[in-house]
């Protein structure tokens, strides 16, 4: 939910319909599968599609920084949530330790961009 609403931050639905289009649509009309058409249909997968693309990326860059490092932070979260809720193996410490510590980046993440929307941090 955390990475939905950062992305809900960033994005106006006209931009992320489009990079639906461009980064999306190609692999489900190759799988012959529905594409998502919005917001509520993107999987947290999807967003690793779209977010780090060169499609995507100008858009998100000044919030979250690095891509490679991005990338690899989503790539690792990804492997793990599709771990844990398809019970494929149990949580470790180091695994659990990970998880809260990309909750909280994704949530300071959050937190900049409402206080940068309300005026109180000058676009920084």
């Amino acid at each position: 939910m955390g990475l939905r609403r950062l992305v809900e931050f960033i994005l106006n639905p006209k931009d992320l319909s489009g990079l639906i289009d461009r980064c999306l649509r190609p692999y489900y009309e190759s799988k012959d599968q529905k594409c998502p058409e919005n917001m509520n249909g993107i999987t947290f997968g999807d967003f690793l599609t779209i977010i780090p693309s060169r499609y995507g990326w100008s858009y998100f860059e000044s919030s979250l920084g690095n891509q490679n490092f991005v990338r690899a932070r989503l790539e690792r979260l990804n492997g793990l949530r599709n771990g844990i809720f398809h019970f494929r193996y149990e949580v470790t410490p180091e695994d659990y330790d990970f998880l809260a510590n990309q909750r909280e980046w994704i949530y300071q993440k959050i937190n900049r961009e409402e206080r940068k929307r309300s005026g109180g941090e000058n676009g920084r």
